[in-house]
Protein backbone atom coordinates (compact mmCIF):
# COMPACT_ATOMS: atom_id res chain seq x y z
CA UNK A 1 0.00 0.00 0.00
CA UNK A 2 2.50 2.24 0.82
CA UNK A 3 4.29 1.57 -2.35
CA UNK A 4 0.96 2.53 -4.55
CA UNK A 5 0.97 5.72 -2.67
CA UNK A 6 4.42 6.71 -2.89
CA UNK A 7 4.18 5.49 -7.21
CA UNK A 8 0.91 7.79 -6.98
CA UNK A 9 2.73 10.99 -5.29
CA UNK A 10 6.28 10.40 -7.90
CA UNK A 11 3.76 10.38 -10.91
CA UNK A 12 1.76 13.68 -9.86
CA UNK A 13 5.28 15.41 -9.09
CA UNK A 14 6.39 14.45 -12.50
CA UNK A 15 2.68 15.82 -13.96
CA UNK A 16 3.61 18.78 -11.80
CA UNK A 17 7.25 19.35 -13.33
CA UNK A 18 5.99 18.49 -16.75
CA UNK A 19 3.22 21.51 -16.64
CA UNK A 20 5.33 23.78 -15.10
CA UNK A 21 8.12 23.12 -18.10
CA UNK A 22 5.02 23.12 -20.84
CA UNK A 23 3.91 26.57 -19.20
CA UNK A 24 7.18 28.30 -19.69
CA UNK A 25 8.07 27.06 -23.29
CA UNK A 26 4.31 28.52 -24.27
CA UNK A 27 5.55 31.64 -22.17
CA UNK A 28 9.08 32.10 -23.96
CA UNK A 29 7.34 31.38 -27.35
CA UNK A 30 4.79 34.10 -26.91
CA UNK A 31 7.49 37.16 -26.22
CA UNK A 32 9.72 35.40 -28.58
CA UNK A 33 7.05 35.44 -31.28
CA UNK A 34 6.38 38.92 -31.13
CA UNK A 35 9.84 40.19 -31.15
CA UNK A 36 10.04 37.95 -34.55
CA UNK A 37 6.98 38.92 -35.64
CA UNK A 38 8.18 42.64 -35.35
CA UNK A 39 11.61 42.14 -37.03
CA UNK A 40 9.23 40.62 -39.73
CA UNK A 41 7.21 43.68 -40.51
CA UNK A 42 10.47 45.46 -40.31
CA UNK A 43 12.23 43.48 -43.09
CA UNK A 44 9.40 43.82 -45.15
CA UNK A 45 8.73 47.33 -45.06
CA UNK A 46 12.54 47.74 -45.93
CA UNK A 47 12.39 45.74 -48.58
CA UNK A 48 8.96 47.40 -50.19
CA UNK A 49 10.94 50.79 -49.80
CA UNK A 50 13.98 49.96 -51.13
CA UNK A 51 11.46 48.40 -54.37
CA UNK A 52 10.01 51.64 -54.61
CA UNK A 53 13.05 53.66 -54.39
CA UNK A 54 14.58 50.97 -57.23
CA UNK A 55 11.27 51.96 -59.38
CA UNK A 56 11.17 56.00 -59.23
CA UNK A 57 15.17 55.53 -60.19
CA UNK A 58 14.51 53.39 -63.26
CA UNK A 59 11.09 55.51 -63.97
CA UNK A 60 13.11 58.63 -64.09
CA UNK A 61 16.46 57.47 -65.85
CA UNK A 62 13.64 56.10 -68.50
CA UNK A 63 11.75 59.34 -68.80
CA UNK A 64 14.69 61.31 -69.31
CA UNK A 65 16.93 59.23 -71.67
CA UNK A 66 14.34 57.89 -73.94
CA UNK A 67 11.14 60.74 -73.60
CA UNK A 68 13.74 63.09 -73.23
CA UNK A 69 11.80 64.97 -70.18
CA UNK A 70 14.09 67.54 -68.52
CA UNK A 71 14.04 67.12 -64.49
CA UNK A 72 12.08 70.66 -63.61
CA UNK A 73 9.46 69.08 -65.93
CA UNK A 74 8.57 65.83 -64.18
CA UNK A 75 5.15 66.06 -62.06
CA UNK A 76 5.21 63.72 -59.05
CA UNK A 77 1.97 64.05 -57.99
CA UNK A 78 1.10 60.40 -56.63
CA UNK A 79 -1.48 59.25 -58.65
CA UNK A 80 -3.14 55.61 -58.54
CA UNK A 81 -2.74 54.23 -62.40
CA UNK A 82 -4.41 57.29 -64.45
CA UNK A 83 -6.83 59.15 -61.68
CA UNK A 84 -6.77 59.86 -58.21
CA UNK A 85 -4.47 60.61 -55.60
CA UNK A 86 -2.69 58.46 -53.02
CA UNK A 87 -0.37 60.93 -51.10
CA UNK A 88 -1.96 63.67 -48.98
CA UNK A 89 -1.76 66.42 -46.86
CA UNK A 90 -3.82 66.78 -43.27
CA UNK A 91 -6.11 69.08 -45.06
CA UNK A 92 -7.40 66.48 -47.61
CA UNK A 93 -5.45 68.17 -50.36
CA UNK A 94 -2.88 66.20 -52.27
CA UNK A 95 0.93 66.22 -51.52
CA UNK A 96 2.10 68.76 -53.65
CA UNK A 97 -0.13 70.23 -56.36
CA UNK A 98 0.91 69.23 -60.37
CA UNK A 99 3.56 70.51 -61.75
CA UNK A 100 2.85 72.99 -64.31
CA UNK A 101 5.89 72.47 -66.28
CA UNK A 102 4.57 68.69 -67.52
CA UNK A 103 2.24 69.11 -69.90
CA UNK A 104 0.68 65.54 -71.16
CA UNK A 105 0.82 62.23 -68.99
CA UNK A 106 4.45 61.32 -70.46
CA UNK A 107 5.86 63.30 -67.79
CA UNK A 108 3.99 62.17 -64.62
CA UNK A 109 6.41 59.54 -62.98
CA UNK A 110 3.07 57.80 -61.06
CA UNK A 111 0.56 57.75 -63.91
CA UNK A 112 0.33 54.87 -66.15
CA UNK A 113 1.23 56.64 -69.40
CA UNK A 114 4.25 58.67 -67.52
CA UNK A 115 6.90 56.81 -65.44
CA UNK A 116 3.95 53.45 -64.27
CA UNK A 117 5.49 53.96 -60.73
CA UNK A 118 2.86 53.01 -57.79
CA UNK A 119 3.33 54.98 -54.87
CA UNK A 120 3.47 53.42 -51.43
CA UNK A 121 1.95 54.19 -48.13
CA UNK A 122 4.07 53.37 -45.06
CA UNK A 123 2.97 50.09 -42.59
CA UNK A 124 1.63 52.02 -39.32
CA UNK A 125 3.66 49.82 -37.31
CA UNK A 126 6.87 51.61 -38.81
CA UNK A 127 5.73 55.25 -37.80
CA UNK A 128 4.71 57.41 -34.62
CA UNK A 129 2.34 60.30 -33.91
CA UNK A 130 1.24 62.48 -37.01
CA UNK A 131 1.66 66.12 -37.89
CA UNK A 132 -1.39 68.60 -36.25
CA UNK A 133 -0.74 70.79 -38.98
CA UNK A 134 -3.33 70.56 -41.50
CA UNK A 135 -1.21 71.29 -44.61
CA UNK A 136 1.83 68.74 -43.70
CA UNK A 137 1.85 65.75 -45.11
CA UNK A 138 -0.35 62.52 -43.41
CA UNK A 139 1.16 60.05 -41.36
CA UNK A 140 2.71 57.32 -43.92
CA UNK A 141 2.49 59.45 -47.22
CA UNK A 142 5.45 60.43 -49.26
CA UNK A 143 6.89 63.96 -50.10
CA UNK A 144 8.59 64.48 -53.14
CA UNK A 145 11.18 68.01 -52.30
CA UNK A 146 13.90 69.18 -54.28
CA UNK A 147 17.32 69.30 -51.69
CA UNK A 148 20.83 68.73 -51.93
CA UNK A 149 22.44 65.38 -50.34
CA UNK A 150 26.24 66.09 -49.46
CA UNK A 151 28.27 63.37 -51.66
CA UNK A 152 26.29 63.33 -55.06
CA UNK A 153 27.13 64.69 -58.38
CA UNK A 154 27.13 68.77 -58.21
CA UNK A 155 26.34 71.67 -55.99
CA UNK A 156 22.64 71.51 -57.52
CA UNK A 157 19.34 70.04 -55.82
CA UNK A 158 18.88 66.40 -56.06
CA UNK A 159 15.72 64.69 -55.86
CA UNK A 160 14.38 63.12 -53.13
CA UNK A 161 11.14 61.96 -51.26
CA UNK A 162 10.64 61.73 -47.73
CA UNK A 163 8.96 59.94 -45.21
CA UNK A 164 8.20 61.66 -41.42
CA UNK A 165 7.91 61.00 -38.56
CA UNK A 166 9.38 57.22 -38.08
CA UNK A 167 9.69 55.00 -35.05
CA UNK A 168 13.16 54.90 -33.86
CA UNK A 169 13.47 51.14 -33.94
CA UNK A 170 12.70 50.89 -37.41
CA UNK A 171 14.70 53.85 -38.17
CA UNK A 172 17.92 52.27 -36.51
CA UNK A 173 16.80 49.04 -38.29
CA UNK A 174 16.59 50.80 -41.68
CA UNK A 175 20.03 52.46 -41.09
CA UNK A 176 21.73 49.34 -40.26
CA UNK A 177 20.99 47.55 -43.17
CA UNK A 178 23.55 50.74 -45.23
CA UNK A 179 25.50 50.71 -42.51
CA UNK A 180 24.86 53.59 -41.13
CA UNK A 181 25.15 53.22 -36.72
CA UNK A 182 21.79 54.80 -34.75
CA UNK A 183 19.91 58.08 -35.91
CA UNK A 184 22.17 60.67 -37.33
CA UNK A 185 20.40 63.80 -36.55
CA UNK A 186 21.29 66.63 -39.76
CA UNK A 187 18.54 69.82 -40.00
CA UNK A 188 16.46 69.35 -43.11
CA UNK A 189 18.10 72.75 -44.57
CA UNK A 190 17.75 74.11 -47.56
CA UNK A 191 14.82 72.38 -50.08
CA UNK A 192 12.01 73.42 -52.57
CA UNK A 193 8.74 71.71 -53.04
CA UNK A 194 8.15 70.55 -56.62
CA UNK A 195 5.08 71.67 -57.78
CA UNK A 196 3.42 74.92 -59.04
CA UNK A 197 5.87 76.75 -62.01
CA UNK A 198 8.46 74.58 -60.38
CA UNK A 199 11.97 75.43 -61.16
CA UNK A 200 15.13 74.41 -59.22
CA UNK A 201 17.11 76.79 -57.17
CA UNK A 202 20.90 75.67 -57.18
CA UNK A 203 22.74 77.65 -54.97
CA UNK A 204 25.00 74.85 -53.17
CA UNK A 205 22.87 75.04 -49.68
CA UNK A 206 22.67 71.86 -48.24
CA UNK A 207 19.66 69.75 -47.06
CA UNK A 208 21.12 66.59 -45.93
CA UNK A 209 24.90 65.33 -45.08
CA UNK A 210 26.59 68.37 -44.26
CA UNK A 211 26.12 68.36 -40.97
CA UNK A 212 25.93 63.77 -40.46
CA UNK A 213 28.66 63.63 -42.50
CA UNK A 214 28.23 59.61 -42.09
CA UNK A 215 25.16 60.38 -44.95
CA UNK A 216 27.72 61.50 -47.53
CA UNK A 217 27.21 59.41 -50.73
CA UNK A 218 23.90 57.91 -49.02
CA UNK A 219 21.17 57.42 -51.83
CA UNK A 220 18.65 56.38 -48.77
CA UNK A 221 18.94 56.90 -45.06
CA UNK A 222 16.81 57.54 -41.69
CA UNK A 223 17.53 61.10 -40.30
CA UNK A 224 16.49 62.95 -36.95
CA UNK A 225 15.29 66.34 -38.66
CA UNK A 226 15.01 69.57 -37.10
CA UNK A 227 10.93 69.97 -37.36
CA UNK A 228 10.34 66.41 -39.07
CA UNK A 229 11.40 64.02 -36.28
CA UNK A 230 12.78 60.66 -37.86
CA UNK A 231 12.79 61.10 -41.84
CA UNK A 232 13.26 58.36 -44.37
CA UNK A 233 15.05 59.95 -47.12
CA UNK A 234 15.42 58.51 -50.69
CA UNK A 235 17.35 59.68 -53.30
CA UNK A 236 15.36 59.65 -56.62
CA UNK A 237 17.66 61.94 -59.11
CA UNK A 238 21.04 63.08 -58.73
CA UNK A 239 21.88 66.53 -60.09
Amino acid sequence: MKNQSGNVLFLILIAVALFAALSYAVTQSSRGGGGNANEEVFRTEIARIDSFQASMRAALTRMRVIGSVDPENIDFRAYQGTTGDVWYRNNALPMRSTNSNCGDDTCRVFHTNGGGVIPIILDEAVVGEPFTASNTARLRHGVVDASRVAGFGSDAHDIIVQFFRIQDDFCEAFNEQRGISGIPADDRGDYIGIGGSFSFVDNGAFGYGDEATELAGQDSFCVNSVDEGNTIVLVLLER
